[in-house]
């Protein structure tokens, strides 16, 4: 795995200096691309929009609620950072990751541990939505090719390789060639 596959971006919403310090401290400071700082009271949403970041740490009790939806807006992982988190059961159950600030250079390596594990995890799961698609298409240019030409669908697929055979092209391919020409 390439180095810049093993960074991650973090932004912080609040106080930097207790993530800086455990950074320093814990020698991670090589696995982070970069550090961006959200003003108190600043958008955060419009925040990680403009600037995508893998990690997102919450300082401030005002960005608290905010929490659970960053983690769905294709954060990798989200961490409060808090000595008190009022209902934090709910934060947690969201995927969330709460620690105190005594606890964060504890926490930061298990944090990026399950960093690299979920884009791993993401990157299998983009591959494989890929394969679906591709193989989604492919039966829709068999069912064009089964409906139009009363082929069977062992000569609707044999067509299509030998399509893709003749061009010098992907199955894929082949495929969106015959629905661009044969759909209505």
């Amino acid at each position: 795995m390439s180095d810049a596959a093993n960074k991650y971006s973090i932004m912080i919403s609040g106080s930097v200096e207790p993530l800086a310090e455990a950074l320093r401290t814990s020698g991670l400071g090589r696995y982070i691309s970069g550090i961006s700082a959200v003003p108190p009271g600043a958008n955060l949403e419009r925040a990680l929009i403009l600037h995508p970041a893998s990690i997102l740490v919450i300082t401030e009790d005002a960005a608290l609620r905010y929490a659970p939806a960053a983690y769905k807006k294709g954060c990798l992982a989200v961490l409060l950072v808090n000595d008190r988190v009022p209902h934090l059961h709910t934060y947690i159950d969201s995927g969330v990751f709460c620690c105190t600030r005594a606890e964060l250079p504890a926490t930061l390596p298990q944090l990026l541990a399950a960093c690299t594990r979920l884009r791993e995890t993401r990157g299998e799961a983009e591959a494989l939505r890929g394969k679906l698609d591709e193989a989604r298409l492919i039966s829709r240019a068999k069912l064009l090719l089964i409906s139009r030409f009363k082929m069977s669908e062992d000569e609707a697929h044999r067509f299509l390789e030998r399509s893709a055979m003749d061009n010098c092209t992907k199955l894929r391919n082949a495929a969106e060639s015959v629905i661009r020409t044969y759909e209505e």
